[in-house]
């Protein structure tokens, strides 16, 4: 610093009489530190300076974690798209932080540092709402959550997220302060989600219309079934037996034996038209979902198959307290074909045995039905619930091949699944599972 430069700063100090100012001190040993000098000037003795100085080594670690700390909260608000405001109520002077220029795309030299300018640059037909918004919450004492969109000087609009409150002072509001975020990204999402899910509706609806006509197609098929071929088949039943009853002395063993087969496999064709018919309400009845107990409807089916065969002696284990969320009808349904299957098969072994129970795994229940029947081929077990695919010959076990069809229907029905292990003349075992949450919801 040249002498005339020392001599004006003298000059300016005497005028001022005192100035404080930062500089640093240098020790003998090198070190140097920051310090405040106080100077006054006393104009005794033809003039005379007074300077104190102090340490400000802590207020200076202080001040730089201050700055570190602001920058860190600037990045942060950055990053998150979220800026913060204060408003001083007595003196309407609105500050915002860095992100909120941003976010609103303003010149912070050119904004008007109040209330009425930050309405400015709300969309013109949200800024009644967002009046009326911050005015409520400042009289009723309450925080205030709310979504509002901004006009872009480029015609651009913009989606905000604006949280705040107020603080008061003897009652008084004093100082309002909040934080804004740009959700335009997120609400752009949101947008498309909805069109999307509107998209799906109207499929949905579509969808619903054209299962709704295919019910009423296959309605009408049943209905042909039922009638249309019953009628024919009644006749060869009937007339059958008219032939065997009026004309049996001129009848052979032989012909007489024909017009037996006849009968039975138009008795039996009938037989599977019930059971087509059966599975084909099942596959079309609404669930009536209800709290059921599936052990008592096993006791309920067991009593009832030991009323329809008091001879026939088996062992039956049935796990209690066993209840599930669905439709009772079908699942009694479901039941009666398993039990029955089970019934039915273990009849030719010296100790016959059923079980009915559950275990857990992988957190899911599993029920069973089990017996120690004739079993089946494992490598056969893809052909168990097709419909009339049966494992075992007619002649050896009655029945028409729809039972494990109907069950593997209404397990699915219910968003179940069914399968089956068995080894040959050991052990069969029925697994399946019933969801509690509903798979369905109006019609099939």
């Amino acid at each position: 610093m040249s002498p005339s430069d020392i001599a004006a700063r003298i000059q300016k100090l005497i005028e001022a009489k005192q100035a404080v100012f930062e500089t640093q001190h240098r020790a003998k040993d090198g070190s140097v530190w920051p310090v405040e000098v106080s100077t006054v000037y006393m104009p005794v003795s033809g003039g005379r300076f007074f300077s104190f100085i102090r340490d400000i080594s802590e207020r200076k670690r202080v001040e730089d974690k201050l700055r570190a700390s602001e920058a860190s909260l600037k990045e942060a608000q950055r990053l998150a798209q979220i800026g913060s405001w204060e408003l001083d109520l007595i003196q309407n002077q609105l500050v915002w932080s860095d992100e909120v220029f941003r976010i609103f795309e303003i010149d912070p030299a050119r904004f008007a540092a109040s209330y009425e300018g930050f309405l400015d640059a709300v969309h013109p037909d949200d800024r009644a709402m967002v009046n009326a918004t911050y005015t409520e919450s400042v009289n009723n004492h309450s925080a205030y959550n709310m979504v509002h969109r901004l006009l872009m000087a480029d015609g651009a609009i913009k989606y905000v997220r604006e949280r705040g409150k107020t603080l008061y002072q003897s009652n008084m509001p004093v100082l309002s302060i909040g934080t804004v975020q740009d959700i335009t990204e997120a609400k752009l999402i949101e947008d498309e989600l909805l069109l999307y899910r509107n998209h799906l509706e109207s499929m949905v609806k579509r969808r619903t219309a054209e299962l709704e006509a295919v019910n009423q197609e296959l309605e009408a098929f049943a209905y042909s079934v039922s009638h249309d071929l019953r009628a024919p088949l009644r006749g060869i039943d009937g007339f059958s037996q008219a032939l065997l009853e009026d004309y049996q002395d001129k009848l052979d063993n032989t012909g007489r034996d024909y017009l037996n087969r006849v009968r039975a496999s138009s008795q039996r064709m009938g037989d599977l038209i019930d059971e087509l018919l059966k599975l084909s309400r099942i596959t079309r009845a609404m669930l009536k979902r209800s709290r059921i107990n599936l052990s008592d409807l096993a006791l309920l089916v067991l009593r009832q198959l030991q009323e329809a065969a008091p001879e026939h002696h088996v062992e039956t284990v049935v796990q209690t307290g066993l209840q599930v969320t669905g439709d009772g009808g079908l699942l009694k349904v479901a039941l009666e074909n398993l039990l029955s299957n089970a019934w039915k098969y273990s009849a030719k072994q010296a100790c016959p045995r059923l079980e009915f129970g559950s275990f857990e795994q992988d957190g899911e229940t599993i029920y069973f039905v089990s017996d120690n029947g004739v079993g089946f081929d494992m490598q056969y077990a893809d052909k168990l619930f097709g419909a009339f695919q049966r494992l075992h010959h007619r002649e050896q076990f009655e029945g028409n091949g729809i039972g494990l069809a109907t069950v593997k229907r209404i397990i699915h029905r219910h968003g179940g699944r069914i399968w089956a292990e068995s080894e040959l003349d050991k052990k069969t075992t029925f697994y399946f599972t019933v969801p509690n949450e509903d798979p369905e919801s109006g019609n099939p």
